[in-house]
Parts: C-alpha cells; sequence; structure tokens
C-alpha cells in the first residue's frame, strides 16, 4: 500500500454518483454540518421530493423511537444481553 494514499475524510463526496450525493446530503446534512462537514454543493433541499423524504424519514425515526422506550417492542428489536459489558 501506498504511504499517504489512505484518505477516509470527505471520500463520500467522490464515491457517490451526483444523484445520490444530493439526496444523501438532503437527508443528513444539516447533522453533517452540525458535525463540522462541508457539503459537496450537491444538496437538493429545494425540491418537494427532497422535503417529503426528510419528513417521512424523520417520522420514522420519531416513531422508531418512540416504540423503543414506550412498548415491549424494544425487546424484540435489541437483546440486550448481548450487548452488556459485564457478562
Amino acid at each position: 500500500m501506498n504511504q499517504g494514499s489512505f484518505s477516509p475524510v470527505g471520500r463520500w463526496k467522490q464515491k457517490f454518483p451526483e444523484a445520490q450525493l444530493a439526496k444523501f446530503e438532503t437527508l443528513i446534512g444539516d447533522y453533517m454540518q452540525e458535525l463540522g462537514y462541508q457539503l459537496s454543493g450537491a444538496n437538493v433541499n429545494g425540491s418537494l421530493q427532497a422535503k417529503t423524504r426528510r419528513g417521512v424519514y424523520e417520522l420514522f425515526y420519531g416513531m422508531k423511537q418512540w416504540a423503543k422506550v414506550h412498548t415491549p417492542l424494544s425487546r424484540m428489536m435489541v437483546n440486550y444481553s448481548d450487548i452488556l459489558i459485564d457478562k
């Protein structure tokens, strides 16, 4: 392996096709910016499809988190005995 050729930072900008990159950054671009990442500029935040996709995902994620906390469903989703540190 060449010295200095491994550079994982920002590789999503080169590895995704442009249309897929735009969808990816539309979904999680705000959070990436909060973490200090600079977006590629392919973001299509203004499109109706992107806003709909983001809204549906936020609704799905919120419902999933609520179900994990407030229902016995979490016992079916996660086997806590497998992730305990002190076995």
